[in-house]
C-alpha cells in the first residue's frame, strides 16, 4: 500500500474511514471503522475523518487499511475478479480507458476500483453476472494507492466522469427493453404493457421517488432493519408500478443494487427467496394497494406573446430578483452569484438526484454533457474581456485564477444552494392534462397549445 500515490484531491476530502477484516460466518468482510474504534456509517458523516487521521490509525496497527465514503459528488466503479496472473480482463481495461479517471488495484489484488466525480443515472448499481458495481452514495471503497497507469505511464488523474458513467451504465445495467405487444395479449397473460424503463421512470417520479431511487441503487442502511426488509420494500413498490407483473419485477430487482446470491437460494416448498419475496409483494398489493397521488394541478396560463394579441391571464408568479452586484466579491462565492445571475432562467440544481438541470427552450433536461461547465467557461471569458477592456487589473487577475478547473468547480458548487437555483422533484411534471410538443404545450382538456415556459417545469 503506497498512500502517497492517492490524488491530492481525494486526500483533501473529509470523508475517509479505516477498514478491518472481520469474519462473519463463512465470509470475510472489510468493515468500515473509525480511527480509535467504532463502526463508520455511510449515512453518518460524523463517523468519517480526514485522510491523515485514517492513515495514522493504519500506521498504528489499529486498522488494515483506509477507505473513502461516497459523498460530495465522489463516485466509484468496482470491477471484481478481473485480474488474473497480473493481467486485467478486456472488459476491465475497456472501462478503465473509457472513464479515464483515477484507477487502482483493490486490496485482494484481483479487482479494480475507479474513482471520480459525477453522478449515476437511475437504475441498477450491481451486476453480479460480470462482477461490476457502480455507486455514488451509501457505500465506501477501500483505497490502496496502488494505481493503474495510463498510456503515458502515469496514474490516471481524478476527473469528472458523469457522461462516461452514463454510457457504461446504459451498456451494463440498463434493463433490457421488453418487446411491445398488444394490450389484449398482455391482459390474457396477466402482464404489464410497460417497458422496464417506463416502470422505473414512473416509480422514481412518484411520491417518495427519491427514496425509492436510492433504495433501488442499493442504499438501505439506516432506513430498514435488515436487507431482507429492504428487499421486500423494493418488491412492494415494483409490484405496484409494474402492475404485479412477476417477470418484470424479477428482471428489475436483478438489475438493482440490492441483488445478491440469496435471491436464488431455496427457502423450501419449492420456492426461492426471490420467488417468495415477489409473491408476498404481489399478494400485499392486491389486498391493500398503495394510495395513488392526488390529481395534478391545472397548468397555469403563460404570459401574452405580444401586446397586439388578446390579453392573456398572467404568467406563473415569479419572484424576479435583480442581479446583486454588491455580492460579486472576488472569491468563489462572488463568482457563484455572478453565475446564478447570468443563467438564472436556464439552470436548476436537483439536490434529490444530485444533478444539474438545463432549460433547452422546451423542457428541463438533466445536464449529461456538461453544459453547466460550458456556461461557466462562457461567463468567465466574457468577464475577462470586460475586465481587460475596462482596465480593471484586480478583476482580470481574479478571473484568470478562476479559470482553473478547481476554482470553476468551486463556483459551480457554491451556486447550487443560492436562491432560485434549487429545484425539488415535486416541482417537475406536476401539471396534468398536458402534452409537451415541439411547438408548444398542448392542453388536453381545452384543446389549446400554449408556448413553452420554463416555469411549467416540464421535463418530458
Amino acid at each position: 500500500m503506497s498512500l502517497s500515490n492517492i490524488p491530492i484531491e481525494l486526500r483533501e476530502l473529509r470523508q475517509w474511514v479505516c477498514w478491518r477484516r472481520l469474519q462473519r460466518g463463512n465470509k470475510t468482510t472489510k468493515s468500515p471503522i473509525q480511527p480509535g474504534g467504532g463502526f463508520a456509517k455511510s449515512n453518518d458523516p460524523s463517523t468519517w475523518t480526514s485522510f491523515e487521521a485514517a492513515k495514522a490509525a493504519v500506521e498504528a496497527g489499529e486498522a488494515d487499511g483506509v477507505g473513502i465514503m461516497f459523498a460530495a459528488g465522489l463516485c466509484g466503479v468496482d470491477i471484481d475478479d478481473c485480474i488474473q496472473d497480473g493481467i486485467p480482463s478486456a472488459m476491465a481495461l475497456d472501462i478503465v480507458d473509457r472513464l479515464g479517471s483515477y484507477a487502482e488495484i483493490s486490496p485482494s489484488g484481483t479487482g479494480i476500483h475507479i474513482l471520480g466525480f459525477g453522478s449515476l443515472p437511475p437504475g441498477g448499481r450491481r451486476n453480479d453476472t460480470i462482477g461490476l458495481e457502480m455507486y455514488d452514495s451509501g457505500r465506501y471503497f477501500t483505497v490502496t494507492g496502488n494505481p493503474i497507469c495510463g498510456p503515458d505511464g502515469k496514474p490516471y488523474p481524478l476527473l469528472e466522469i458523469t457522461p462516461q458513467l452514463a454510457e457504461i451504465h446504459k451498456e451494463y445495467f440498463a434493463p433490457k427493453i421488453q418487446r411491445q405487444e398488444t394490450l389484449e395479449g398482455a391482459i390474457l397473460r396477466g402482464a404489464t404493457t410497460q417497458t422496464d424503463d417506463a416502470i422505473l421512470q414512473k416509480m422514481f417520479a412518484g411520491k417518495g421517488g427519491d427514496k425509492l431511487e436510492r433504495l433501488y441503487g442499493g442504499s438501505w442502511e439506516g432506513r430498514y432493519s435488515s436487507q431482507s426488509s429492504a428487499d421486500q420494500a423494493l418488491c412492494n413498490a415494483l409490484a405496484f408500478y409494474a402492475d404485479g407483473d412477476r417477470a418484470a419485477m424479477d428482471r428489475l430487482f436483478r438489475a438493482s443494487g440490492l441483488m445478491r446470491q440469496k435471491w436464488d437460494r431455496s427457502v423450501g416448498n419449492g420456492q426461492t427467496y426471490g420467488e417468495r419475496t415477489l409473491q408476498n409483494a404481489i399478494e400485499g398489493t392486491r389486498k391493500d394497494p398503495p394510495k395513488r397521488r392526488r390529481g395534478k394541478a391545472p397548468i397555469p396560463e403563460p404570459p401574452p406573446e405580444s401586446p397586439s394579441r388578446e390579453p392573456a391571464p398572467p404568467a406563473p408568479k415569479r419572484r424576479e430578483k435583480a442581479p446583486e452586484p454588491e455580492r460579486y466579491t472576488l472569491d468563489d462565492t462572488g463568482n457563484a452569484y455572478r453565475f446564478r445571475d447570468a443563467y438564472r432562467d436556464r439552470i436548476r440544481y436537483n439536490f434529490a438526484r444530485d444533478s444539474w438541470m438545463v432549460w433547452d427552450g422546451r423542457r428541463w433536461k438533466v445536464d449529461e454533457v456538461c453544459q453547466v461547465k460550458q456556461m461557466a467557461d462562457e461567463l468567465l471569458y466574457s468577464l475577462l474581456r470586460e475586465a481587460e477592456g475596462e482596465g480593471n487589473a484586480d478583476l482580470a487577475k481574479h478571473v484568470r485564477r478562476s479559470l482553473s478547473s478547481k476554482n470553476k468547480e468551486n463556483m459551480i458548487k457554491e451556486a447550487r444552494h443560492l436562491e432560485g437555483v434549487p429545484i425539488y422533484p415535486a416541482q417537475l411534471d406536476r401539471f396534468g392534462q398536458v402534452i409537451n410538443l415541439p411547438n408548444g404545450v398542448y392542453h388536453l382538456q381545452k384543446g389549446t397549445v400554449k408556448p413553452h415556459h420554463p416555469e411549467y417545469y416540464l421535463s418530458k
